[in-house]
């Protein structure tokens, strides 16, 4: 979930959802959804249950956090490179998305 370096972005073909892939040294854990519960499991196996509710109010929490952050930021130039091009793109349509459903 979190790469410690550099990573890239795999759109699909619609550019509606991307595929982000990273080193494997970053910290990783499992979110397994369980009807009205997430799961949360660490790398040790250690894990924890807090309901869908809490869990989405964190996770939109931290995202409206880094979008705040993208916008105050200079405007992006989008990637010459079409194969990097398409996954920012596709990066930001699945994030809008899914933050708004």
């Amino acid at each position: 979930m979190l790469p410690c370096c550099g990573f890239f972005l795999i759109a699909d073909e619609k550019l509606e959802n991307v595929c982000i892939s990273g080193c494997l040294n970053g910290i990783d854990w499992s979110v397994i959804h369980d009807g009205e519960n997430v799961r949360l499991i660490l790398e040790d196996g250690s894990a924890t249950v807090v309901s869908l509710s809490e869990y989405k109010k964190e996770v939109y929490k931290f995202a409206d956090k880094v979008e705040a952050f993208y916008k105050s930021s200079e405007p992006r130039e989008l990637p010459k490179d079409e194969f990097d091009r398409n996954g920012y793109i596709a990066f930001w349509n699945e994030w809008y998305r899914r933050r708004n459903e």
